[in-house]
């Protein structure tokens, strides 16, 4: 019984989130809404603004459980977004850029060293470079799902979306290469 208060909690406000800012809902129209108390709501969650990291973060853990490759990962989080855009817009104008974008960083960084990990072209770079190449890479994936959160006249059209993802793959892939290269070369330098 549990799981399915919690789970109606989530579903309930995420339906209300696209219907409005987090700023206009109250946790009156929550439990009204649901069918429950006050006291069932505050036993699973602090706010609503809990609910919806539990949602988000629910997904993004899915969508690094289902993606193989990283173009899975690119595929997964734009469908992610496009299926949560009016949760992530109203959510955006409610907490502001910032705090959007880095609860979309943390989602994504255990997914992008994961990812990185498995691609290693050279074991005998450092770790430092693969940490500052996923900060980079995290960086233009959460920039370029923000932009497209942000802008009300965001494309839906997945030819758009797919060049989006070749694009952010095909810099990752060249700066683990150039890291690799560089890494080469200093080893030749000492020798």
């Amino acid at each position: 019984m549990s799981q399915l208060t919690q789970k109606a909690i989530v579903e309930t406000t995420i339906r209300l989130v696209e219907q409005k800012t987090v700023k206009k809902i109250t946790v009156r129209d929550i439990v009204e809404a649901c069918g429950i108390t006050r006291n069932t709501f505050y036993y699973y969650f602090h706010d609503i603004y809990e609910v919806l990291e539990l949602a988000l973060a629910a997904g993004f853990e899915r969508i690094g459980e289902e993606s193989d490759t990283f173009e899975d990962f690119l595929a997964s989080s734009f469908a992610f977004c496009i299926e949560y855009q009016k949760v992530l817009y109203n959510l955006y104008h409610s907490v502001g850029y910032e705090p959007l974008a880095d609860y979309l960083k943390k989602q994504v960084r255990p997914h992008l060293l994961r990812y990185l990990q498995s691609i290693r072209i050279d074991s005998r770079y450092l770790a430092e470079d693969e940490k500052l190449i996923c900060v980079l890479c995290e960086e233009a994936l959460v920039g370029t799902l923000m932009r497209w959160v942000c802008n009300p006249r965001r494309t839906t059209d997945p030819q758009e979306i797919a060049h989006a993802s070749a694009r952010i793959k095909s810099y990752f892939t060249n700066a683990l290469q150039r890291v690799t290269t560089n890494q080469q070369t200093k080893e030749r330098e000492e020798i």
